[in-house]
């Protein structure tokens, strides 16, 4: 119930903002809140993000993580900073106790504007995969999640279809320098 509740007010908030901005991304036109590019609204501390693919079949596979939290400059100035994980999975050697090995590991990437419409988009697509996600009993490895570290916000979705606006974020700051 709470899920409905913060995507109501999410949804309303973004809808009632009258300053938007334009941006050209791809070829088209694409209007992003500006305010909503501050993201204080969101989250109160951390926002943690990850994706499992299918690769071991059932036992998961490779899983991505982003870590989106915000650093104080001076009170009310803040800058949106940004960790990025990626684990690998070797599916030759599966055991209850196995650890994936950690491949890439960025942390302190202070988010572009470009990186906060992603960002923006990923929220919005998670929540509305969820909604028209259907409860499936399944083997699925494939998983996808939101959380603030509170847990006042929480989403999962299992089995997850792939997470578009996610990768793209991801693929972007892992080609970013620190």
């Amino acid at each position: 119930m709470k899920l409905y509740f913060y995507f109501i007010i999410f949804s309303l908030f973004l809808n009632s903002c009258t300053n938007k901005t334009t941006i050209l991304e791809n070829d088209k036109n694409e209007e992003i809140d500006s305010a909503a590019l501050n993201l204080s609204f969101l989250f109160h501390d951390t926002l943690k993000m990850s994706f499992m693919d299918t690769k071991c079949g059932e036992w998961g596979g490779d899983s991505k993580s982003i870590r989106v939290y915000k650093k104080y400059l001076k009170y009310p100035k803040e800058i949106i900073l940004m960790d990025v994980r990626e684990f690998k999975m070797n599916c030759d050697s599966i055991s209850p106790h196995h650890q994936p090995e950690k491949i890439l590991l960025k942390e302190k990437i202070v988010a572009s504007k470009s990186m906060k419409i992603l960002l923006i988009k990923a929220i919005q697509e998670i929540m509305e995969l969820k909604l028209n996600s259907s409860s499936i009993v399944s083997n699925s490895g494939a998983f996808s999640g939101m959380r603030t570290m509170d847990s006042t916000f929480y989403i999962t979705i299992y089995p997850s279809p792939q997470w578009t606006n996610f990768n793209k974020l991801f693929l972007q700051l892992k080609k970013s320098k620190k």
